[in-house]
């Protein structure tokens, strides 16, 4: 069978698996956040002045804001389709991923068809794919500009800049994927680094300019404020050193064991980009080492932290096809059982992606769920209280609902009315810890201060395996 048969029988095996578990709903506030400014794109607005209808948007100098606009961009025309359809553009990058991780490692470097079932059935982009997440867009992206930057033409490696440029609007960190080909080009080939600025420099000039704008600075963001959950610390301030010695071993494990010795594939590469994958590569560990986390488990929640490198994963995967390639040529024994070991292998990894997407879907189902019965048992217009949590499963496209966060107010009464309800998860004893039980403490103290009618209840049971999820019950009150 020629390889090119076989991308596009593993390509049509993705997209089976993603479209039979398609997913139903997303997972956090900033997925939310991503999709409603998308729809908002569609009103000409990107901001709210009401805090009752801030949701999960950062508050900057009086209003409320979404924290990075990119994502929101490439969102944009699947919201024609239907507010669930944005849930297309995960599978979609990663089919463009694919097709391109093949021109690379199969096509230039000659390799074995094999490399592509390791990367589109890589554990962690079948997961992302089926999130709004902007770090997977953002890899997806890094991926394309860098096979522009490969080539020698003028006009692709200006695509490559622009490309480049276009991945800092998704997220502002992800300039630090572009340093050190910045860095390399400045002292190799000054050439192409004056294309690549001829493609990047528009979009820093986007970037600077909307932050003027609509901030008041050129490096001014609602994100910078934003409090990490529960620390009291804002995104800024969460960076120390101190945190290495938590989280730099963390993701090194990660690493090693979710393809073996993955973590030293970049030392190794050899083919050209070697050392702009190695910078941006040791920039990103450094940095988001560096950062407080809220959780870093094992499982492939978002809360894991491995999300953050996301950006430089496809580069990541790029030296691991080389450096397993190069273990495989000088292991005589390894290389005569390549190819039914490499069938093998895919298969696993097709069967591993099935457990993944049908526990997402589980998972995103009781989600779904959660959301329906909250719109269900509440008004339009209606004012829901609740914890942080809540905002996530609120939004326009379900129907107009006023938030307001119980943890950020003493005294509702300015607020409350006709049509004001408190929505809570709560927790069983000793399931929530650390900041999730000081919301969830809260809302309970509110709820013990008023005059409410409870109108519906719903206990959820905990979902285990790779992806998980604790056992709540929720309750929604009407304030009398």
């Amino acid at each position: 069978m020629k390889d090119k048969t076989i991308l596009c029988v593993l390509i049509l095996i993705y997209v089976s698996l993603f479209i039979t578990f398609y997913p139903p709903f997303y997972t956090t506030r900033d997925e939310s956040n991503f999709i409603r400014l998308a729809f908002f794109f569609r009103e000409g607005k990107i901001f709210v002045t009401d805090s009752q209808y801030q949701l999960s948007f950062g508050r900057f100098e009086g209003a409320y804001y979404p924290y990075f606009i990119g994502q929101s961009i490439m969102l944009l025309p699947f919201t024609f389709l239907g507010w669930n359809a944005a849930f297309l553009l995960g599978m979609v990058l990663h089919i463009i991923a694919s097709i391109i991780f093949y021109r690379i490692v199969v096509e230039k470097q000659k390799k074995s068809i094999f490399y592509i079932a390791l990367f589109l059935f890589f554990p962690y982009f079948i997961y992302y794919s089926t999130t709004l997440f902007s770090d997977f867009s953002a890899g997806v992206l890094a991926l394309l500009a860098f096979y522009f930057y490969l080539s020698k033409d003028r006009k692709q490696n200006i695509l490559s800049g622009a490309l480049f440029g276009f991945v800092c609007v998704v997220k502002y960190t992800n300039i630090l994927i572009f340093i050190p080909f910045f860095v390399y080009t400045l002292l190799k080939n000054r050439k192409k680094l004056l294309y690549l600025l001829a493609g990047l420099l528009p979009f820093a000039a986007f970037i600077l300019v909307y932050n003027t704008l609509i901030f008041g600075g050129l490096f001014e963001s609602p994100h910078a404020g934003i409090e990490v959950l529960g620390t009291g610390e804002s995104s800024v301030t969460a960076f120390s050193p101190a945190n290495y010695l938590v989280y730099l071993p963390f993701i090194i494990f990660r690493l090693l064991i979710i393809y073996p010795l993955m973590f030293f594939a970049p030392f190794f590469y050899r083919k050209e980009g070697r050392w702009e994958i190695l910078g941006a590569y040791l920039l990103f560990l450094l940095f988001f080492g560096a950062r407080f986390q809220s959780g870093y488990g094992f499982g492939l929640g978002p809360a894991t932290l491995t999300r953050y490198i996301l950006p430089v994963m496809p580069l990541i995967l790029l030296t691991y096809s080389d450096f397993v390639g190069r273990i495989i040529e000088k292991a005589k024994p390894i290389k005569k059982i390549f190819k039914p070991a490499a069938v093998l292998v895919s298969i696993v990894l097709i069967a591993g992606s099935l457990v993944i997407l049908s526990g997402q879907h589980q998972y995103l189902s009781q989600q779904y769920d959660v959301s329906a019965k909250i719109h269900s048992s509440t008004l339009n217009n209606s004012l829901i209280i609740g914890e942080r949590d809540i905002a996530r499963y609120l939004m326009e496209p379900f129907g107009m609902r006023r938030y307001l966060e119980t943890y950020t107010y003493i005294d509702f009464s300015e607020f409350i009315d006709n049509n004001t309800f408190i929505v809570h998860k709560k927790f069983p004893e000793g399931v929530a810890t650390g900041f999730l039980l000081n919301f969830s403490k809260t809302t309970e103290n509110l709820i013990a201060q008023m005059n409410v009618t409870l109108v519906e209840e719903e206990d959820y049971q905990p979902i285990e395996g790779l992806i998980k999820s604790r056992p709540f019950k929720l309750q929604i009150f009407k304030v009398d």
